[in-house]
């Protein structure tokens, strides 16, 4: 992807919690669990748009002046919705699932640039934590695991 992107890794989940280690101890095959991942992370990041919140719970900064927007004055970061539509999840390798962004500005939104404030919607919140952890061990239970 061009734009920006957050990559999520089997060997990133193992940091999330104790529980998710079962994915070190012999799983190999993660096809059928990086896609629930990126589909929920696109959910999540998507969500963000409508909470105006960054993954670590900070508000994103107002708009300036809001009354110069032809549409969705009240919204931040969505003139048409193009950038929150154009959040998508993609499997680039197994084991390995990227949520983000190709369009050339999501990065500017992102990060800030050129007098434009940040506002990350890319990144894993407390809550994302959480749910990740339950995809992961709904997932091995399904595979036959049992938490220890």
């Amino acid at each position: 992807m061009a734009g920006t992107h957050l990559t999520i890794t089997t060997s990133e989940l193992d940091r999330l919690q104790a529980s998710v280690r079962i994915l070190a101890d012999g799983v190999r095959d993660t096809s059928t669990l990086m896609p629930q991942l990126g589909e929920y992370l696109q959910r999540s990041t998507q969500e963000r748009f409508d909470t105006k919140t960054a993954p670590h719970g900070k508000a994103w900064t107002d708009l300036k002046h809001p009354s110069l927007k032809k549409h969705n004055q009240n919204k931040v970061l969505t003139l048409h919705g193009f950038l929150r539509r154009g959040i998508h999840s993609q499997v680039t390798a197994p084991g390995t699932v990227e949520v983000g962004s190709n369009l050339v500005y999501a990065a500017t939104h992102q990060y800030g640039r050129g007098g434009i404030p940040a506002r990350p919607f890319l990144g894993l919140s407390t809550t994302d934590r959480q749910e990740i952890t339950a995809i992961v061990t709904d997932w091995a239970t399904e595979l036959g695991f049992r938490r220890k």
